[in-house]
């Protein structure tokens, strides 16, 4: 067991710890409803075992590395979008969202103990190799990646442009087969556009932050080549999300000011509205939005906004294949890129 004294200074790193954290958007921080000396009382028992850890495991252990643990599995037991993020973690996640990196080009999540693409970006090494939303990757150049987090396997996945990596891939219908990929700068272009006749086509891969103002210039782009446009498609398949102020700046494009989305935490004081400026940049041109169940977060908020204002009409479905609502998205952090 440990003193009074290392027990104190396990309290503080636990503190220090806490005091650190970066939440998704379903987490709140708030006063525990149990009583602080029962609190305090698990902090203790917490102390002690990892005292005990440090002196009779089998192998020496690193304390920063357990207690991040500790904090990452308190964090992930209230909801999937609720993570602790260390200093590197978020320094990679500051990194992914002004969209530039080395990587394959991959936005994934985890799922029973495996890590699971959400959808491979437009035009990138994962995206060329064939990987598809929805498949699973097993293995990193041969090491097992199953139980492991998903910061430590996004960190096997990125690496220097032009060295390769052999990826395990398991898809419904087939068995596991190996891919080989060439890490590329990952240059994150959210926005692309082009015209059918008459009709313009927005796509938007995920919303980082240049995710507006590229919106914006697509926009623009379609007024100048289609001045008589008749319809818009824009196109959020697949669109695993990302940054919460980007999805109001582009949902601000096409209404003409009210309420994009609602964020609401456990006080009845802890409200935030966002809501959008007066001018629909196209005019009311009709719109058509389309989503699929790879459909997220950030991707939800804009397809959720322009329908219960009735603005445009969603073509797809959730990933609970149910209408889509705004009072239901999702606003958690950046998926994980690799």
């Amino acid at each position: 067991m440990i003193g009074p004294t290392e027990r104190d200074r396990m309290r503080k790193l636990l503190l220090v710890g806490c005091a650190a954290l970066v939440l998704g958007g379903s987490a709140a921080v708030a006063t525990s409803q149990t009583p602080r000396n029962e609190t305090f009382r698990m902090l203790e028992l917490f102390g002690d075992v990892l005292g005990i850890v440090e002196q009779h495991y089998v192998v020496e252990v690193d304390d920063k590395k357990l207690i991040e643990a500790a904090l990452n599995g308190m964090l992930s037991s209230l909801d999937p979008h609720s993570n602790y993020l260390n200093a590197g973690d978020y320094k990679d996640l500051r990194e992914t969202s002004r969209g530039a990196y080395g990587g394959l080009g991959l936005e994934v999540t985890t799922e029973d103990g495996a890590v699971k693409v959400i959808t491979p970006m437009d035009d990138t090494p994962a995206f060329k190799a064939g990987i598809q939303a929805g498949d699973y990757i097993t293995a990193i150049d041969g090491q097992s990646v199953i139980g492991q987090s998903l910061t430590d396997a996004v960190k096997q996945m990125k690496g220097a442009p032009g060295t390769p990596v052999t990826i395990t891939v398991v898809r419904e219908g087939k068995d596991p087969f190996d891919v080989k990929l060439v890490r590329e700068i990952i240059n994150v272009k959210s926005v692309r556009v082009r015209t059918e006749g008459q009709y313009g086509i927005i796509r938007i891969t995920n919303f980082n932050e240049n995710t507006g103002r590229e919106t914006e210039e697509a926009i623009a782009k379609l007024k100048k080549d289609l001045p008589n446009m008749k319809g818009l498609v824009l196109d959020l398949r697949n669109n695993p999300g990302g940054l919460v102020d980007q999805s109001v700046r582009v949902a601000d494009a096409f209404l003409d000011g009210g309420v994009v989305v609602e964020q609401r935490g456990r006080a009845k004081d802890d409200r935030e509205v966002y809501t959008a400026k007066s001018g629909d940049l196209i005019k009311g041109v009709p719109m058509v939005v389309l989503v699929n169940p790879g459909s997220a977060s950030a991707a939800e908020i804009v397809a959720g906004a322009l329908q219960d204002r009735k603005r445009a009409t969603i073509v797809g479905v959730d990933r609970k294949s149910t209408r889509l609502n705004s009072s239901h998205t999702d606003i958690s952090r950046m998926p994980s890129s690799a």
